[in-house]
C-alpha cells in the first residue's frame, strides 16, 4: 500500500481503501472549475543538473525559499520572495482540487505540510509508450475540467483516504483534494531531501496569507532578520537556464526554464558573461591597470617585447640557415681540391715514367718542371 512502483505487481493503490466513517462529511460540496491546480515536477540531468516545479502550466521554476526573510514577519510582502520561488495560490475555507504529475523516470515522496490530502485518484503510465530513456510525458488524463468534476462528484468529502505523504508514480499523476482553512503558508516538496534542496518544492499560499501586525505573537526566541545566522544566509541566484544545444537525450533546458544555482547560472552572472558592464563610459574598450604607469605605456611595452622576440626568433632562425649553407659548401670545396689533387698526382706518375728516356738538358727541363708542379700541390694541400 502506498508503495514505490518499481513493486507495483504486489502493490494496491490507495484508492482501494474506503473510509470507516458511515457518513461523509461536509457533503454537497463541490470543487469550483477555479479551483484545480496542476503542479508537475522534472528532473534534469547532469550537467545542468536539478529539479524543477511547475505551477498551473506556468514556467519550469528551481524552487528558492526567500533567504534572509520570512512569511512570519509583518513587514513580509511578496518582493521579498526569490524570483524563482514556486507559490501555489488558493482561497481559503474552500474545497481544492491538486494534480500532481510527474515527469522524471523515479517516483518521488511528495509531503505537504499543514493539511491531509484526500487521494482521489492514482494514475500510472504505460512505460513502454509514454516514457524514453531520459524522462517520460506528462500524462493528459486529468487535463480536462469535467474529468476532475466527474471524480469530484463521484467521491464525497471524508470518503476518501488521507494522506500528508503520498508516493507519486514515475510518469504519473496523483489526484488530491484539500479543505482549505484560514490564511497561512504551508510548504510542499519531494521527501527525499536532495531532491528538496535541489528544488522539487513549492509553497501553498492559502488565502493570501500575511502576518500580524503585532510582532508580539512570535515567541521571544524566534530568529529576526538582524541576528547573525540570518544575515549570513546568501541569495540563491535567478536566471533564464543556459540552453546546451549539445546535450545528449534531448535534455536541453528550454526559454520557460529558471534556475536558481551558481552552476547553472554563469552564462548570466559570471564575469566573463558581463564584459560591457567593464566599459569606459565613453564606450569602446581601454586598457586598464591598478598601477600608476599610463595605459598607453604598458601597451607600448607589450608590443615592444612581441617584437624583440620576434626579432630575435628571425635572427636565429638566419644564423642557423647560414651556418648550415657554409658546411654544405665546404664540403663541395673539399671534393673539389680532392679531385685536382688526384689529377696532379696522375701528371706527376707520367712525368716520372718518361725522364727516364730523355738526356741531361731535358732531364734538367723535367725536373724544374716538376719542381713548379709540386709547388702546386703543396699549395692545394695547404688550402
Amino acid at each position: 500500500m502506498n508503495c514505490y512502483s518499481k513493486s507495483e505487481d504486489k502493490c494496491l493503490p490507495l484508492t482501494t481503501l474506503d473510509s470507516f466513517q458511515e457518513e461523509p462529511h461536509e457533503t454537497g460540496i463541490l470543487v469550483h472549475p477555479d479551483n484545480m491546480y496542476y503542479i508537475d515536477m522534472k528532473f534534469s540531468p547532469p550537467p545542468q543538473h536539478a529539479q524543477f516545479m511547475r505551477i498551473d502550466k506556468g514556467l519550469w521554476k528551481q524552487h528558492v525559499n526567500p533567504a534572509k526573510s520570512h512569511f512570519l514577519s509583518h513587514t513580509f510582502t511578496n518582493d521579498n520572495l526569490h524570483h524563482n520561488t514556486a507559490m501555489l495560490h488558493v482561497p481559503a475555507f474552500t474545497p481544492a482540487m491538486i494534480v500532481w504529475r510527474n515527469k522524471s523516470l523515479m517516483d518521488h515522496p511528495i509531503h505537504l505540510h499543514g493539511y491531509k490530502m484526500e487521494i482521489l485518484d492514482i494514475h500510472m503510465p504505460d512505460r513502454n509508450r509514454d516514457c524514453t530513456r531520459a524522462e517520460c510525458i506528462l500524462p493528459t488524463k486529468y487535463n480536462s475540467p469535467k474529468v476532475l468534476q466527474q471524480l469530484d462528484n463521484s467521491i464525497p468529502n471524508g470518503r476518501a483516504v488521507l494522506k500528508d505523504t503520498f508516493i507519486l508514480p514515475a510518469g504519473g499523476a496523483v489526484v488530491t483534494r484539500i479543505q482549505t482553512k484560514s490564511p497561512a503558508v504551508w510548504f510542499a516538496h519531494c521527501h527525499l531531501e536532495m531532491h528538496r534542496e535541489d528544488g522539487m518544492a513549492m509553497i501553498l499560499n492559502v488565502g493570501n496569507y500575511t502576518a500580524p501586525s503585532n510582532p508580539e505573537w512570535l515567541p521571544d526566541d524566534f530568529p529576526s532578520c538582524s541576528d547573525p545566522f540570518v544575515q549570513s544566509k546568501m541569495d540563491q541566484p535567478a536566471c533564464t537556464c543556459y540552453h546546451d544545444g549539445d546535450v545528449v537525450l534531448a535534455q536541453a533546458l528550454t526559454g520557460d526554464h529558471r534556475c536558481s544555482r551558481d552552476y547553472l547560472c554563469m552564462h548570466e552572472l559570471s564575469e566573463a558573461a558581463n564584459l560591457d558592464h567593464y566599459l569606459p563610459e565613453g564606450g569602446g574598450v581601454s586598457v586598464r591597470s591598478e598601477y600608476s604607469i599610463p595605459n598607453y605605456a604598458i601597451a607600448i611595452i607589450v608590443c615592444c617585447i612581441v617584437a624583440t622576440m620576434t626579432a630575435l626568433s628571425t635572427f636565429a632562425s638566419t644564423r642557423k640557415r647560414r651556418k648550415k649553407d657554409i658546411v654544405e659548401g665546404n664540403d663541395d670545396i673539399a671534393k673539389d681540391r680532392a679531385a685536382k689533387l688526384s689529377k696532379l698526382a696522375r701528371q706527376l706518375g707520367a712525368s716520372t715514367a718518361v725522364l727516364g728516356d730523355m738526356d741531361s738538358g731535358s732531364q734538367l727541363m723535367m725536373k724544374l718542371r716538376s719542381l713548379n708542379f709540386l709547388g702546386k700541390v703543396h699549395h692545394l694541400a695547404k688550402l
